[in-house]
């Protein structure tokens, strides 16, 4: 097994792509450690999973602190982070939306993101950390502003701390079209808000049609990742599309200077 006797943290972890990330991990022989803000739906998954979990609000500066400490105190040690926690509201045209709204995004996605590896870094000799950083990051993203920007920033993040960091290995992925919570939001919200556009490519992802994947595919790249097999660091990378990882150093950027995929519409 890929991961025996790694120990993983894994945020968001009660459903949609965090679960289908500690379910892959399991397999792989990780410990794993499940965190999200509600407790049922975290407690059944650690369950089905047999792993660990603790109720944990990323926002809140403190409490990845106590699942940080929890990590420690029953799985002994933290060799894997991963930050799949996050929402998407508010949707529609920026002046239209509510800034505290905004700011809860800004909030959860990228704080949230934040807190969570400045809690685990001085307890990481080595290791890696994964966060998710899908939609509206190398192009536009009309109609989901707070969203696409904490995404963003979250790439630079990590970017800044591999070169802090050169002992662990940190990356972004972006998962590809996958039916989660985050489709039915859009399909709630309706084509005047999002856009014809981007509703349409939702009905086709929620039937399974259209380029839509399941999580389990961005749940295996991680694997691949955070086990060595792809040894990388720094960069953003699509689990859908870079399956066959290059080595060239201008590769798996922001610029995404290799004109493929990313950049096109």
């Amino acid at each position: 097994m890929k991961l025996q006797d790694k120990v993983a943290i894994i945020t968001g972890g009660s459903r949609g792509i965090g679960k289908a990330v500690a379910k892959e991990f399991v397999k792989e022989g990780a410990k794993v450690m499940l965190a999200a803000r509600t407790e049922e739906a975290l407690k059944a998954t650690a369950e089905e999973l047999q792993a660990s979990y603790t109720v944990c609000d990323v926002a809140n500066e403190e409490q990845p602190k106590n699942l940080i400490q929890q990590t420690l105190d029953k799985l002994g040690k933290i060799d894997i982070v991963v930050t799949a926690a996050g929402i998407q509201k508010p949707l529609g045209r920026f002046h239209e939306l509510s800034l505290q709204e905004w700011k809860k995004t800004i909030d959860i996605n990228l704080m949230g993101t934040v807190n969570v590896i400045h809690a685990a870094l001085p307890h990481m000799q080595q290791g890696s950390v994964i966060t998710l950083a899908g939609a509206g990051v190398p192009k536009a993203f009309p109609n989901f502003s707070a969203y696409s920007t904490s995404k963003i920033a979250i790439i630079q993040l990590i970017t800044n701390l591999a070169e802090e960091y050169p002992n662990i290995r940190f990356n972004a992925i972006a998962p590809g079209p996958v039916n989660t919570q985050f489709t039915d939001e859009v399909l709630r919200a309706g084509p005047e808000v999002v856009g014809q556009e981007f509703y349409d490519k939702n009905i086709a992802w929620q039937k399974g049609e259209q380029g839509a994947v399941s999580p389990g595919i961005a749940a295996e790249f991680m694997v691949r990742l955070v086990s060595g097999e792809i040894n990388c660091t720094g960069k953003y990378l699509s689990a859908v599309w870079d399956k066959e990882f290059d080595t060239n150093p201008d590769m798996y950027t922001l610029k995404r200077i290799d004109g493929r995929n990313f950049g096109k519409k």
